[in-house]
């Protein structure tokens, strides 16, 4: 039987905000300033202080932007050049916070405000191949196999000289396909909603013949998730492409040969609509959904690659489409809760039995000049009672100071094998975050003052005789949170 992993989280912690730390704070600190006169340069781009500053920037002793440079003689190096965010408020509360209902009400309005008037139909039976598509790809297959070609699609080989793709396989598995083939494709409509498994997979077809996924699924949390189909050839088959971040694409491997993503003024023209327009259609949907305080945190473009098999495009990502993605941000009274990549719900380790997980809120759209092209929504929540009026935070000096030691202790192990690893700091927010009771499975919880720290890294490795090197960097990427009550660091995979 599986040892239990006991947790004591007392119910104090909610109250007092004071969460275990994950690691100890050092007491050394390796740290440069680059110089009150230059913060005081930065300060006067931004703004007058008069003109930025809130009654939190000066309580707490916080710049609007701040620089600072650390590192240690193994490569490892922390550098921020930062815009220091805080609510325009004079106080931060504590509010309760509990899971809305993932009910049919909820799953209608969604439905009615991203696809009005859109017919559902089941997944499968929608991708389901009749008998004469699935001759077609088998004498395709056939025929590459005839003539030698074990890899039609360009799969390529693993390390060991292997073909990634089994066409033998295939062909078994499409042989028992056309076995159970339907003749003609028929569609039966139906309504969206949880299935018994509390899941549901379905094509919805607009009036203006535009075709969308859409799942649901309840286990960690409410997760739906709508994406546009593009083509024909999507329609028939279940498509296999991604939407990613343009800038967290521009930072993939930078090596002799390697694949070069397109230009932002591509990106931009194949968008097909101005940041603003798009900014409107995404905010239209956001409105009518009805959820309050919801306002765009940060964007970016956005970019759809196909699967690395078919990129082969003279040197260039095959990039098929382009928009303007928006990341949207719950405001409390003023404060945002703080939206980042981590979608939270983990585990502390595989024997891990007790935490009942609970992803974060999220919400975030792509359009561009077609329309709506991709929709993601997590474990909206209800806003309860205040817990505290309001709390006593950390100031900024002892935030900075904890951040630079904790950034070095974390990352001191990732260095073995590095030749170099650079940190970039470029946003610092304080803003809220949700904390929860990991065994109690009542997905309730409370909204607790944290500091984030947004940017991208920059590594050096040697592998086979080679130096590679790659850079990454998304605007939502907090590579540390820290309580601004009591300065613990919070592992926000999770979520406590």
């Amino acid at each position: 039987m599986k040892s239990k992993i006991i947790r004591t989280v007392a119910a104090g912690v909610f109250m007092s905000l004071a969460l275990c730390a994950c690691e100890k704070t050092p007491e050394d600190v390796i740290v440069r300033q680059k110089g009150q006169a230059q913060n005081e340069a930065a300060n006067a781009e931004s703004g007058t202080a008069a003109e930025k500053e809130s009654s939190l920037y000066q309580t707490l002793g916080a710049e609007t932007h701040y620089t600072s440079s650390s590192g240690n003689d193994t490569g490892l190096k922390i550098q921020v050049d930062a815009d220091v965010k805080l609510p325009d408020v004079s106080a931060i509360p504590t509010y309760e916070v509990s899971a809305r209902p993932f009910d049919q009400e909820w799953i209608d309005k969604v439905t009615e405000t991203f696809l009005p008037g859109g017919k559902a139909y089941d997944a499968e039976e929608y991708f389901q191949l009749t008998k004469a598509e699935c001759k077609e790809r088998l004498d395709m297959l056939k025929e590459a196999l005839a003539a030698g070609n074990m890899d039609p699609y360009n799969y390529g080989k693993d390390e060991d000289g292997n073909y990634l793709y089994d066409i033998n396989e295939e062909i078994a598995s499409m042989e028992n396909q056309y076995n159970e083939a339907p003749k003609e494709k028929t569609y039966t409509e139906i309504t969206p909603m949880l299935s018994d498994e509390n899941t549901f997979m379905g094509m919805v077809e607009m009036p203006d013949q535009s075709v969308y996924k859409y799942n649901m699924k309840e286990y960690e949390g409410m997760e739906i998730h709508i994406q546009r189909v593009s083509d024909e050839t999507e329609r028939s088959v279940s498509p296999d492409y991604s939407w990613i971040d343009y800038e967290m694409m521009v930072g993939f491997e930078e090596e002799e040969g390697a694949l070069q993503p397109p230009s932002e003024e591509e990106v931009r023209d194949m968008a097909g609509i101005s940041f603003d327009e798009a900014k409107k259609v995404a905010d239209e949907k956001v409105q009518a959904l009805g959820i309050e305080g919801m306002e765009v945190g940060c964007s970016d473009y956005a970019v759809r690659r196909v699967d690395v098999s078919a990129e082969q495009d003279g040197g260039t990502m095959k990039v098929t489409n382009a928009g303007y993605h928006f990341i949207y941000e719950r405001i409390v009274q003023g404060v945002p809760i703080i939206s980042t990549m981590e979608i939270g719900g983990a585990l502390q380790n595989m024997e891990d039995d007790v935490t009942k997980p609970w992803i974060y809120e999220t919400l975030d759209i792509i359009v561009n000049g077609e329309g709506l092209q991709e929709v993601n929504i997590t474990s909206i929540y209800d806003i309860g009672d205040k817990t505290a009026d309001s709390t006593t935070l950390m100031s900024f000096p002892e935030i900075m100071k904890i951040f630079d030691n904790m950034m070095q202790v974390s990352h001191a192990e990732a260095m073995d094998g590095m030749l170099e690893d650079i940190f970039s700091i470029d946003r610092i927010t304080l803003g809220y975050m949700r904390i929860y009771q990991p065994d109690s499975g009542d997905q309730k919880g409370t909204l607790i003052p944290v500091w984030d720290f947004f940017g991208g890294e920059s590594t050096r490795v040697e592998y086979e005789g080679r130096e590679m090197k790659s850079n990454t960097y998304a605007k939502n990427n907090s590579y540390m949170t820290i309580n601004a009550v009591d300065g613990t660091v919070i592992d926000r995979g999770l979520g406590y």
